[in-house]
């Protein structure tokens, strides 16, 4: 064997045990989001087809906690964001715990797409009325833009 064969093989060799390594790693540090959906999938065959695009969209939303994966289930609408969702912590040693349902009451529903897992609720309530920009001045004049549908402010150009 010449030297750059040995040295491809020392590559070769050093990029097994890193990805060894990573392997090793990631399994002792428990359940991985993939395998809490799994899980979540198998005790709950409503939600097999998660995510999809059909009508109503389907989407899973999943945050990593110290106790495992809090995953939600989203229905999303396009009037109403959110339709519903049913929310679960599955602990890092595989057990479902916590399920939760959030179902909006009529009239109060109004949100944005932004859902947390963990509280099982949209993180950011949206208020239609909101300005989405800043007052400016430009020649004098304070510019707004408009609050429903949002409208950008004319470019001041002095």
């Amino acid at each position: 064997m010449n030297k750059n064969n040995l040295i491809q093989l020392a590559v070769i060799a050093a990029i097994l045990l890193v990805a060894a390594v990573i392997y090793i790693s990631n399994a002792s540090n428990g359940l991985t989001e993939f395998r809490a959906v799994s899980i979540l999938k198998a005790a709950y065959p409503e939600f097999k087809e998660y995510p999809n695009e059909d009508l109503p969209l389907q989407s899973i939303r999943a945050e990593k906690t110290s106790e495992g994966w809090r995953v939600a289930f989203v229905q999303e609408g396009l009037g109403r964001p959110i339709l519903g969702a049913k929310c679960f912590l599955v602990k890092n040693n595989g057990a479902i715990a916590d399920p939760l349902t959030y179902a909006p009451l009529p009239g109060s529903d109004v949100f944005t797409n932004d859902f947390s897992a963990t509280t099982c609720s949209p993180s950011t309530p949206y208020n239609p009325f909101e300005p989405k920009c800043e007052l400016e001045t430009c020649h004098g004049l304070e510019i707004t833009c408009g609050p429903n549908p949002p409208t950008p402010a004319p470019q001041c150009t002095e």
